[in-house]
């Protein structure tokens, strides 16, 4: 499959895929073990430009499901759920324009808006920095999307039973679980918009456990 989606990076026969020299480039993003996979397209104005959604059925056959023309996001701005009806997007915020109502990320279901996530609801504006790199943007998730977020199954027993410990009733559908600069986790019912849990991560425990060798 890898090889494919390589191959499909430069000749998928549709008229927006067309070759360009434009930068941003375009980019893949995928889920292990899935079928599905979204291919961001290059922009010309590193603001918008058009993604697809597809299905990979076969070892040659590929099937488009939806498509979206709203932005353009880097690598590592991106999820997609293993069914390819979810899609998540991190945006890029300049640190002179962050206020509690900015919107960092944002919900797609079949390539259509379905919710939009405010930094105010999640983080304190005065204490978010600045990126060091290139245009100073705010740096309000613990590292890249793809690394400090993931989507979880709300069926899954394991979850459901963290849940019920804190005190929070069974759900339904997927859910979005990421962490932030100030080291708080946060489950968020994509159904819904609604904060589930939020808790410290203790990196200062993890450091104190012994090594596997040391017991």
């Amino acid at each position: 499959m890898k090889n494919l989606l390589i191959c499909l990076i430069f000749f998928l026969p549709y008229g927006a895929l067309s070759a360009s020299s434009a930068s941003p480039l375009r980019h893949i993003v995928s889920t292990f073990g899935s079928d599905y996979f979204f291919l961001m397209n290059e922009s010309t104005n590193g603001k918008t430009a058009t993604g697809y959604c597809f299905q990979i059925k076969g070892d040659k056959n590929i099937e488009l499901c939806w498509k979206v023309e709203r932005f353009y996001a880097w690598p590592g701005q991106l999820l997609l759920s293993n069914d390819g009806t979810i899609l998540i997007r991190y945006i890029d915020i300049p640190h002179d324009q962050l206020n509690a109502f900015s919107v960092f990320m944002e919900v797609y279901r079949n390539g259509v808006i379905a919710r939009s996530l405010a930094a105010g609801l999640f983080v304190e504006i005065a204490k978010v920095n600045a990126s060091p790199f290139g245009d100073p943007t705010s740096l309000i998730l613990d590292g890249p999307l793809e690394q400090s977020a993931k989507l979880i199954d709300g069926s899954d027993p394991k979850l459901l039973s963290k849940l019920r410990t804190l005190g929070v009733a069974p759900v339904d559908g997927l859910l979005l679980q990421f962490t932030t600069f100030d080291k708080f986790c946060y489950i968020v019912e994509l159904k819904t918009g609604k904060v589930l849990t939020k808790q410290k991560l203790r990196y200062d425990k993890i450091a104190e456990a012994p090594a596997p060798w040391d017991k």
